[in-house]
């Protein structure tokens, strides 16, 4: 036996120990006697537990576990401690397959975030040279794939496995040591079995609060990574040493191809509520503290409340992801997009948001009698459709650890319409019964993922670029008198 398990196995023992009035014969967990050291109920705790997980070395996971569990076992107030139930998951972590040991890693650097949120940009360089010395030589596609969520239901399952055993191997305990075991000491661990059941019906609330904190906490990071790589030399700890690193060059590519617009998202004091209208500042993220469809407008113009009265002519398009073709959603363009690349770019569609592939357009408001005869109930006194109108926001294209990591800058003219309003209800109604589904035919709206094609991607779209100008000056200044006719008209539109 290592010395790491032997020391795991008395301090487990004096952990559980350590709540009775102590025992004379008892010494660091041992029993004398016939109970040697194999029997004693460090040894037959430990035994039970050790064999949950499938590598060795984690005895020190085994030990916390037993003492986190003790702890809050003894106090209503330790239940209820997230903190607490994220220390359960990080002994648990290692039963996750493959990835166990750095999941636990990662997950413990992110505890000091949850304590500090200040902490967020230390914590994620440490978090990429942890990666890079675990040999994962992509450490931000590792982290930006990573998602706690999806190991929920197996640590919650584990956990539940732990209390079980360690209940067990307790009541085994007490049923080989009744004659010589003092009575308070039997009376105290009886009396800690029903604290475990306790824990175990407690686990389905607080392991997905302590997950949800660990993903909160993850997501601080992921920003904090996305700022490092927008400055062309990220440093390493507290030194100078400037890593060229893909990620450096992807932003330093994508500053000279892809520049703000200065489409900052909006804040609630750029929004003025009009009565009658759809409130937008009930929608409220209680994750991001933000009021998402707010800010989902740029603060460079004002967000105004407009109505379109029955008759009105108007040349409106949405376009959807054809995975889920939803015609009636809140979000439409005053023109159709150029092409893929301009309605992902000027219009700030994150990648996770939607694939496009097909369209819808609405050319005019019906009128009230329209509407009745195909059945769509209407409001008394319906005086129109109510929509707020703005321009786009500027988004960086990742959601759910899905995009390409570059920023969209927005900018063109968004119309939002909140369709659960009563006045703008039979109008929903109307699309979804008479408006018809096109294809967008378009294969440039897919950006790349990977940072390499990302760079790659970002090289030819400035070279292009570059291209283009310099064929407009040779065009310019070899044709005396002539104008570029293609660029003036683009310039008129």
């Amino acid at each position: 036996m290592s010395a790491e398990n032997k020391i795991a196995i008395i301090q487990i023992g004096s952990e559980l120990w350590s709540n009775t009035k102590a025992a004379g014969s008892w010494v660091g967990g041992a029993l004398q006697g016939e109970f040697n050291e194999k029997s004693t109920l460090g040894q037959i705790v430990f035994d039970a537990v050790i064999s949950m997980f499938p590598v060795a070395g984690e005895a020190t996971a085994v030990r916390d576990l037993i003492a986190i569990s003790n702890r809050m076992a003894g106090s209503e107030q330790e239940k209820n401690k997230v903190l607490n139930w994220v220390s359960v998951i990080l002994c648990l972590l290692p039963l996750i397959p493959i990835f166990g040991g750095v999941l636990k890693g990662i997950g413990r650097l992110l505890i000091t975030v949850i304590k500090d949120a200040s902490k967020a940009a230390e914590v994620a360089t440490a978090i990429l040279a942890f990666l890079r010395k675990m040999g994962y030589g992509d450490p931000i596609k590792f982290v930006n794939t990573l998602k706690f969520s999806k190991y929920q239901t197996k640590i919650l399952s584990e956990f539940k496995n732990f209390i079980a055993r360690l209940k067990s191997s307790i009541q085994f305990f007490l049923s080989k040591t009744s004659v010589v075991l003092p009575k308070h000491v039997q009376q105290q661990l009886n009396s800690f079995l029903p604290e475990l059941d306790k824990l175990a019906k407690l686990a389905d609330k607080m392991i997905p609060s302590a997950i949800k904190e660990l993903d909160n906490a993850l997501n601080k990071v992921r920003s904090e990574m996305i700022n490092q790589m927008n400055k062309a030399g990220a440093k390493i700890g507290g030194g100078e040493t400037k890593v060229l690193t893909t990620e450096a060059r992807l932003a330093s590519t994508a500053r000279k191809t892809i520049p703000s617009k200065g489409h900052k998202p909006a804040s609630l004091s750029h929004y003025n509520h009009k009565d009658g209208w759809p409130d937008l500042r009930k929608f409220y993220n209680t994750d991001s503290k933000k009021y998402d469809v707010i800010a989902s407008f740029s603060k460079s113009a004002n967000i105004e409340a407009n109505i379109y009265k029955p008759g009105t002519k108007i040349d409106w398009k949405r376009i959807i992801d054809k995975r889920y073709p939803n015609k009636s959603g809140a979000y439409w363009a005053d023109k159709m997009p150029h092409n893929g690349t301009a309605w992902r770019f000027d219009y700030a569609v994150k990648s996770g948001w939607s694939k496009n592939g097909i369209f819808v357009s609405l050319d005019r408001i019906p009128t009230v009698a329209e509407l009745k005869k195909l059945g769509i109930p209407v409001p008394k006194n319906w005086q129109g459709l109510k929509t707020w109108e703005g321009k786009v926001a500027e988004q960086f294209d990742m959601d759910k650890m899905e995009g390409s990591k570059l920023l969209l800058p927005g900018g063109e003219k968004q119309i939002y319409i909140d369709f659960r309003h009563s006045d703008n209800a039979p109008i929903k109604a109307y699309i979804d019964k008479m408006i018809e589904i096109k294809k967008t035919n378009w294969n440039d709206a897919i950006l790349p993922e990977n940072l390499k094609d990302t760079v790659a991607y970002l090289e030819a779209r400035e070279k292009a670029r570059k291209t283009v100008q310099q064929g407009q000056v040779a065009r310019a200044t070899s044709t005396t008198g002539r104008a570029n006719t293609k660029h003036e008209q683009n310039k008129a539109k």
